[in-house]
């Protein structure tokens, strides 16, 4: 019993490092071409900033780059879905677009063969998932830092005056709720919306998964509804904003929810599947 407990993990260890080595360490190119939309959407906001006279920080860059917008309510013609919310998303989904299917029907067969257990070879893909919007926000982050050090003296915090883009004003809220809104929700959504697609794309296809991903996102930004996921990247729909916004812990649990919810279905799925 020890034994294959033992021989479980070693397996379960072995298809997470293959994932993390195949999936990530081979493919760190992709997280430096991020990064060059990344600069461009801080330098951007930066120049938001600059132009309604409010300090440069690295929390009002994020304030920017996560603002979102309204809902569509049929008479504004003035709605639009923000670039930075597009660009983030759209980046994310080609990043993860195609490696679980190619793993599959490629080294797939061989991976799993020695693995000798296919639940072992879906949680490395799930692991890699994970690991792989981690660092792609990780990306992000440290070109906003480095922006910020670059155009503003290095400040953190954000500050009231920012308001002044925002077509609703963000109320008592500080520092910590800000970094909650901008860094961690976004991030967990994002590991949601790609076990969504992996698994959409083990399913069907890598440019069916990446469709519908986006269907996702841009309906979620014409429609403010609990469900619409999208909301989660929208400063605009989130209760620091409007009563009747977002309210975190919940965002939270409807994305792990979703994370969880596709984790277990591949399980199941990759267990039936014939190797071709």
């Amino acid at each position: 019993m020890r034994e294959g407990r033992l021989k479980g993990i070693h397996g379960v260890a072995n298809a997470i490092w293959y994932d993390l080595r195949q999936g990530i360490l081979k493919r760190y190119y992709v997280y430096l071409i991020a990064a060059v939309p990344f600069i461009m959407l801080s330098l951007q906001a930066v120049q938001t900033i600059e132009f309604i006279g409010e300090k440069v920080t690295f929390l009002n860059i994020l304030i920017v780059m996560f603002k979102g917008c309204m809902e569509f309510l049929g008479q504004d013609n003035n709605f639009r879905i923000p670039l930075e919310y597009m660009t983030i998303i759209i980046m994310c989904s080609l990043i993860h677009g195609w490696y679980v299917k190619n793993e599959f029907r490629g080294r797939g067969t061989l991976v799993v063969l020695r693995m000798k257990n296919m639940s072992y070879w879906w949680l490395g893909k799930c692991v890699w998932g994970i690991s792989s919007v981690v660092l792609y926000m990780i990306t992000l982050y440290i070109c906003v830092f480095f922006i910020n050090i670059l155009w503003g003296d290095g400040s953190i915090g954000w500050t009231e005056g920012i308001n002044n883009i925002m077509e609703s004003p963000i109320t008592a809220a500080d520092n910590k709720d800000i970094v909650m809104y901008t860094v961690l929700l976004p991030c967990v959504t994002l590991i949601a919306i790609t076990g969504l697609q992996i698994f959409i794309q083990l399913l069907a296809s890598p440019m069916a998964a990446m469709v519908v991903n986006i269907i996702i996102m841009v309906t979620s930004a014409f429609e403010f509804k609990w469900y619409a996921i999208g909301n989660n990247f929208m400063l605009l729909r989130s209760k620091l904003v409007r009563e009747d916004g977002a309210e975190l812990k919940f965002s939270l649990i409807i994305s792990m929810a979703v994370f969880i919810l596709t984790a277990v279905l591949g399980k199941r799925y990759t267990e039936r599947k014939e190797l071709l």
